[in-house]
This record gives structure tokens, sequence and C-alpha cells, in this order.
């Protein structure tokens, strides 16, 4: 008995706690989701539940990044995409059992299961959650993944099946077209999941629908000699007209005349295509950028966030030899080794959106090298011969792959 007061006790003080933060009024400080669609909030900014004000999601996984096409949930005629318990991408202290997920922390902390759907071409309307919450337990979680924010949001705490309302906003359809969403639970009795399905509004009437987000955007590092060139990909779905360029500081950045862009992101400008030269940028200082996509039925969510700077060309600044390492189908590789052998320049890693550079080199005949330095990776093309005269070389890139899917004329080594 001692135990389960003691577990109805930090059930309360829980609860006390998600409703505290739910609320809108008080000492609590909320964020009008209508500015939270608007502005990307600096890293660190807390979460939202869907009413807009802030919620605790300590201990949930970082929202997916949405780049990769999921395989569509199950769905036959007549009904939307979904999928079962079991379907989970990830989960934390979630065990199978024969009557669904159930979701049981360890005392104190959460249990999660992290799901995807495809959303097809349909306007997301919202979530039907099918789960429950063991009994004695207090309610469970429903946090979807918005792409504008980078944040989770947070309906709850559910005494049974969940209809999950949505802003009709694209900020939740992620670039590749899916829906990512978490079910948790924080009491230690836990709660159980059997399923979900999206809600979709399914009216074709509509002639054009909002396009998902443009992804991979990426920013110049000081490669660009008249600002800061942005290059991006078109969203997997949806028509075009414009896309909008949005720009801040960095954050530890001296604000000088730009207290605005330090706050917030600020449009800068416009593009029919996917690229754009910002070359309004104060040479030397890094800044942070963003783009949305807009046609006649509205704009899309935020694409990925990039920072660059303007770098200014000069006799001391030299040439540079610049180039990505991805996968066979585009996904960029951090980590990957690249070196220019024969000259005393050190190793340079790619970075997470699979990028490196050498600076401030001189005219000369250079091999750049490049190797995983995993048992299990080859890069291919493992040399190539650059030569620099009066320009700097960009487009050096490198292909990884397993040591299982490479064949050269050998047997395939696994």
């Amino acid at each position: 008995m001692r135990k389960e007061t003691t577990y109805g006790l930090i059930s309360l003080l829980l609860l006390c706690l998600l409703a505290m933060l739910a609320g809108c009024g008080g000492a609590t400080q909320t964020v009008a989701l209508e500015d939270a669609q608007g502005d990307i909030p600096l890293a660190g900014s807390p979460a939202e539940n869907l009413d807009g004000s802030s919620a605790d999601v300590t201990g949930l996984p970082a929202i997916p990044s949405g780049l990769e096409a999921l395989r569509s949930g199950s769905s036959t005629d007549g009904e939307a995409p979904s999928v079962g318990p079991f379907d989970y991408i990830d989960a934390g202290n979630a065990f199978e059992t024969g009557h669904g997920l159930l979701l049981q922390p360890p005392g104190f902390g959460l249990a999660w299961a992290l799901y995807g759907i495809g959303a097809g071409d349909c306007d997301l309307l919202g979530l039907d959650v099918n789960a429950f919450p063991m009994e004695g337990a207090s309610g469970y979680f429903v946090a979807v993944a918005n792409y504008s924010s980078g944040s989770w949001m947070v309906s709850g705490p559910h005494e049974g099946e969940a209809k999950v309302r949505l802003p009709r906003d694209p900020s939740f359809i992620s670039p590749a077209g899916d829906v990512y969403f978490l079910v948790f639970a924080i009491h230690p009795k836990g709660a159980m999941m059997q399923g979900a399905s999206l809600i979709l509004d399914s009216d074709q009437q509509r002639p054009t629908r909002r396009p998902h987000a443009p992804w991979g955007l990426e920013a110049s590092d000081g490669t660009v000699d008249n600002g800061i060139g942005l290059r991006w990909h078109a969203p997997r779905r949806g028509t075009v007209d414009h896309y909008v360029i949005m720009r801040r500081l960095q954050p530890d950045q001296d604000p000088g005349d730009d207290r605005q862009e330090q706050q917030r992101f600020v449009a800068i400008g416009r593009s029919s295509e996917e690229h754009f030269l910002d070359d309004n940028a104060r040479p030397g200082v890094r800044y942070f950028y963003t783009v949305f996509a807009v046609n006649e039925a509205g704009r899309s969510g935020h694409s990925n966030v990039d920072g660059g700077w303007w770098g200014e060309r000069d006799a001391e600044a030299g040439l540079f030899i610049s180039g990505h390492a991805t996968t066979e189908d585009g996904r960029p590789v951090p980590g990957i080794i690249i070196s220019l052998p024969g000259t005393d320049r050190s190793h340079v890693l790619t970075d997470d959106e699979g990028r490196y550079v050498f600076r401030n080199l001189d005219s000369g005949s250079y091999t750049v090298h490049a190797e995983s330095g995993n048992d299990r990776l080859v890069v291919r093309p493992a040399d190539v011969d650059v030569v620099l005269r009066d320009e700097s070389v960009r487009g050096i890139d490198f292909i990884v792959k397993r040591i299982s899917d490479v064949v050269d004329g050998d047997p395939i080594l696994d």
C-alpha cells in the first residue's frame, strides 16, 4: 500500500506540473501558435502544447529530420493511412504484448514510441490515436512534430481514444511528406498503444494545395565572392509560385544595427528558383537562413536552418577546394576523412551536411583523398586530382557506400 501511495503522489505532482505548463495564464510564459508558426524559436526554446503554451518534453527524442520518405502507412480503399502498435520507428521503455505496445516508465521518467505515417496529397486535420492508460494510471500524451518550430507539439493527458486536432498547417508535415508523432506516458503503470490513423481532408474540389517544405538548404561558408549563396531542393509535393528567404544573426554575434535579426528571423527576399544570393550581408558575419515555399493556397513549413558567411577574397585568402560526401541517393554523410596527401595540410572531416573545404591554397596540383575510417563503409572515388589556377574549385564530391554494396569487378565483401 505504501508503494501505491508513493506512485499516486508522484503521479499527482507530475500532473500538476503539466497542468501548470499547459495553462495559458499565470506565470508560465505562453507563445501564440500563430507566432510559433511565423518565427523559428532560438535553439533551446521549449516545445509547445497544441494550445500554444509551453510544454516540458524533457526525455523525449529529437524530431526526425523528415528528409527521407517513409513507406506509406497501411490503408485500404476508403480508409485513412494508419499504423499498428508495433509499427514504431523507435521506442523507450516500451514492451510488445498481446494487447498492444505497453508504454511503462521505470518509476520516474518517460515511456514513449515514435511513429510516422505518409500524409499523401490530402490536407492534414489531425490524428486519431487508439490508446488508453492502464488501470490506476493518469492518462497518456501525444506529441506531433512541427517542422516550422523544430519542436514537439503536445496534447494530453488523454483517458482513452484521442482525436488530436491540428491547425490546418503544413508545418506538421515533414519535407518528405510524412507525419511524425510520439505517444508517451509518465505514470509508472503506463499506457497501452493500439494504433493510430491520420484524419485527412480528402476534398478533391480544392484545385491547389499548399506545398510541402523545401529541404536541403545550404548557405555558403565564405566561398562566394559577392555575398552568401543559398541553394535548396524543391518540395517533394505541391506546386511552388515562389520562395521566401528568412535570415537572422548568429545568437552570440554582436547585433550592431540588426537587433531584430538576433531575436527572430526576418524576410529578406524571394526567389522563383531554388537559389538566392544574399548580397546585403555584412562581410565576416555569420548569418542563419531558412526558406519556405508559397503558392496560391498558402505557404509551406520552413526548410532546415543553415548558417553561412560572406568571406572577402584578397591576396591572403588564397584559393580553396570544396565538396560533399553523400550516399548514392544524396543523403549527407558526416565524419568522412578528407585529406590532401603530399602537403602539410591537416585532414578535415565532413560536417553534418556532408561538406568539407580546404582554404588558403596556392595555385598548383593537388590530390584530394577521402576515406571513411569505418570497416563497413567505402568511399568512391578514393582520390581525385585537382588543378588550381586562377579560380577555386568546388564540387569535388564523394559517394559513400556500404562495403557489402560495392561491386567493382571484385566479389562482394561482407
